[in-house]
């Protein structure tokens, strides 16, 4: 048998080595079909980029770069070369391959490199949809942040300016890191997170940024960031359209994003622009997720009121007709009630009462109710319910507060009783039951400073104000 028949029964067999295959082919020299076995598994499998310091699967060809780069022997340490930094992974971990193992093996120069192998890669990655494959295909779970500037590195060195192949690279890398990462979402106010997401300096918003550090009308430039990158995409060529879907998309899936960024998407050129459709799911999306917000940020004042006026704008003047949000903001009041914290209750209506209708009360100016100038903070309605919760977790100093700034007639409700008096009552005896609750809970109002007392606790009026302008 010849060297060549030799070859061909060893490249025979070397198809039936399964995960091998590859490692066999490398080791024994089959160049040719090296290549064409890896550009046929582009056929079934994602090929895409990925950052050294990442790599956990086996590396087919090549040698791994240690993730901390070796010192020189100044103590200073070299800057690696993109042929080290970035490598090509074979998708659900079929393997890893090296840049320079690539160029070694086969003698490429840089060029060579891009032409026969990383072009088809790119084409690869670009197969995936990023609205869809990236969120919600586990098996592309492993594409996150790495990969995608991996990606948009590897396009900026490797593919010149204006070919169109690096336009849609750009175009994929900037809709797959928002949609599936949330990209400069997550971060607060940064100017450089948003020039290295576009890859380009952006002195005006550096401006921007810098004013924003001085005043606090800092959502005017959450608006403009949000703006340059929708211009961004529309100017490499994405559907406007596309962009439309993307941006509804994003803020349906709003998870992790900053609420500051969150608020002024749905302000945005992009949004504004949008069908009637498209307009009530971003509205929907917005209203759905206020609730969580409202506790965790705004009545702690934990942001700004540029990103609270943003998301009033974008949910709508009347909250009230949206039954989580009414309820989410009397929970949040009748909680601070019950921890002594009737001064931010009161701020909290101030504040926000006439976004929702609620907790009120006119003070008899011809203007009339719901503008914030003639209308007070009522919580009254609300004392009742607070007072029960303050009583039944046993803070019966904050219970007695209640009592002495509101009165012991605020603090009894005998419709409150009603559900306790249905679960007690059997056969017939809802209503004398419900008498006795009644009886008891204006003994424990009447009785509630000899309790606190006896419990020896103490309750303090907080004082500091929260908000100083009015949503």
């Amino acid at each position: 048998m010849n060297s060549q028949e030799e070859r061909a029964e060893l490249l025979r067999t070397i198809e039936f080595a399964g995960d091998q295959r590859l490692q066999l082919m490398v080791r024994h020299g089959f160049k040719n079909e090296f290549l064409a076995a890896l550009r046929e598994m582009m056929e079934e499998h994602t090929f895409y980029f990925q950052d050294h310091t990442r790599i956990d699967e086996p590396v087919i060809i090549g040698c791994r770069v240690d993730r901390e780069t070796p010192r020189d022997r100044s103590g200073e340490k070299p800057e690696l070369s993109i042929i080290d930094k970035i490598a090509v992974c074979i998708g659900q971990r079929k393997g890893t391959l090296t840049l320079r193992g690539l160029m070694e093996f086969f003698g490429w120069n840089e060029q060579q490199l891009t032409e026969q192998f990383l072009r088809n890669v790119f084409e690869s990655t670009l197969k995936l949809n990023p609205r869809h494959d990236l969120w919600h295909d586990p098996s592309y779970r492993i594409m996150c942040s790495w990969e995608f500037y991996a990606t948009i590195n590897a396009a900026r060195h490797f593919l010149p300016e204006g070919d169109d192949l690096r336009r849609r690279v750009e175009i994929w890398f900037t809709r797959a890191f928002f949609l599936a990462e949330y990209g400069p979402f997550r971060e607060s106010a940064s100017a450089r997170a948003v020039e290295r997401f576009l890859g380009k300096e952006l002195p005006e918003l550096q401006d921007l940024e810098r004013t924003a550090r001085r005043m606090p009308d800092e959502g005017s430039f959450y608006t403009r960031a949000t703006d340059v990158i929708a211009e961004h995409l529309l100017a490499l060529g994405l559907d406007a359209e596309e962009l439309a879907e993307d941006f509804t998309v994003l803020i349906e899936r709003n998870v992790h994003m900053q609420p500051i960024w969150t608020g002024a998407i749905a302000v945005s050129k992009t949004v504004q622009g949008l069908d009637p459709v498209r307009k009530q799911r971003v509205k929907a999306a917005m209203l759905n997720t206020l609730p969580h917000i409202l506790d965790h940020y705004m009545f702690e004042d934990g942001i700004s009121h540029d990103s609270i006026e943003c998301w009033m704008r974008a949910c709508g003047s009347n909250l009230a007709q949206h039954k989580p949000c009414a309820k989410a903001f009397a929970k949040a009041l009748v909680d601070r009630m019950v921890d002594g914290r009737i001064i931010a209750a009161h701020e909290i209506v101030t504040v926000f009462g006439h976004r929702f209708g609620a907790y009120l009360k006119d003070r008899g100016g011809s203007r009339g109710l719901g503008t914030e100038r003639w209308a007070e903070a009522d919580l009254t309605p609300l004392v009742a319910r607070a007072f029960d919760q303050a009583y039944a977790a046993e803070k019966f100093g904050n219970a007695a507060l209640l009592v002495l700034v509101y009165g012991a007639d605020a603090c009894f409700d005998r419709e409150l009783l009603r559900p306790k008096a249905k679960k007690e009552a059997k056969g017939g005896k809802y209503k004398e039951i419900l008498d006795e609750l009644c009886v008891e809970r204006q003994t424990q109002i009447r009785e509630i400073f000899g309790i606190t007392q006896a419990a020896g606790q103490t309750a303090e009026l907080q004082t500091r104000l929260r908000f100083v302008r009015t949503f």
